[in-house]
């Protein structure tokens, strides 16, 4: 044979291997796609599910912050991470009647809330409300009109920003920790 020969047999054996190769890469290319599905199709399970959650709100108790069918995430990381504060936008489950409710945490754990004169305290501090409508009046459903509450080891007391429309800690008291599945975001 020469060398000719031997070149043309050559060639012939490579294409023939490259074409062996692209068939199996084929292959080897449906798995990587079924695979790369597999793992999107799961991330967004385990994101959607167990991280992050769009949630609707139902209702104005949270009126003007946020407004009746608006929809949100709920990041159910950050409590991971640190505790609920002063100020959070929170998605808890209601311990009357054990549905999602979104409120605003407006006392943490070891602070004393007292209902007084339409006004919200904070061991002893009016609280600063801004997000609240001009004139917002807070009222205990106490007959006296006075009311406190003392938050626990890992409660919150939780008020929405439509105070007139709202079920809110007034009626159940601080909730535990284990109510609030996660913090709102805008």
């Amino acid at each position: 044979m020469t060398t000719q020969d031997e070149t043309k047999v050559a060639a012939k054996e490579s294409v023939t291997t490259h074409v062996a190769r692209s068939q199996a890469t084929l292959g080897q290319q449906l798995v990587h796609c079924l695979c790369a599905a597999v793992i999107a199709v799961a991330t967004y399970f385990a994101g959607s599910h167990f991280l992050f959650q769009k949630v609707v709100v139902s209702g104005n108790s949270m009126s003007p912050t946020l407004r009746d069918e608006d929809a949100f995430l709920m990041n159910r990381v950050e409590f991971l991470l640190r505790k609920p504060q002063w100020g959070d936008i929170v998605v808890i489950r209601d311990p009357e009647v054990g549905c999602l409710s979104i409120k605003r945490v407006v006392a943490v754990e070891g602070q004393r809330v007292e209902l007084n004169g339409g006004k919200v305290f904070v061991d002893g501090l009016k609280l600063p409300e801004s997000y609240l409508r001009p004139g917002t009046k807070t009222f205990s459903y106490h007959e006296s009109g006075v009311e406190a509450f003392d938050c626990n080891s890992d409660h919150y007391f939780v008020l929405g920003d439509n105070r007139a429309e709202s079920a809110d800690s007034r009626v159940y008291g601080p909730i535990p920790r284990q109510n609030i599945l996660g913090v709102v975001v805008p």
